[in-house]
């Protein structure tokens, strides 16, 4: 199995809808849309099991505090 790194491109298995909830309705359409084409980046692993990860977009860069169980990597 790999380990995951920080700065590591990979895929998110979770779900998605509670990391949405609260954004603008257009928001949530260009991350949805950015996922299918655009990897997640893990910016940081930590002890607790969860990760911080960012998910980079033309003009933005949306971060998301997500459980590391629920990333795969991309090699």
């Amino acid at each position: 199995m790999l380990q995951i790194k920080n700065g590591d491109p990979v895929r998110f298995s979770g779900d998605l809808e509670p990391l949405l909830t609260g954004l603008p309705a257009e928001e949530i359409k260009v991350i949805r849309e950015g996922i299918m084409r655009q990897p997640f980046r893990v910016v940081a692993l930590r002890t607790d099991g969860s990760a911080e990860v960012e998910l980079s977009l033309a003009h933005e860069t949306h971060f998301f505090h997500v459980n590391a169980a629920d990333l795969q990597l991309i090699v």
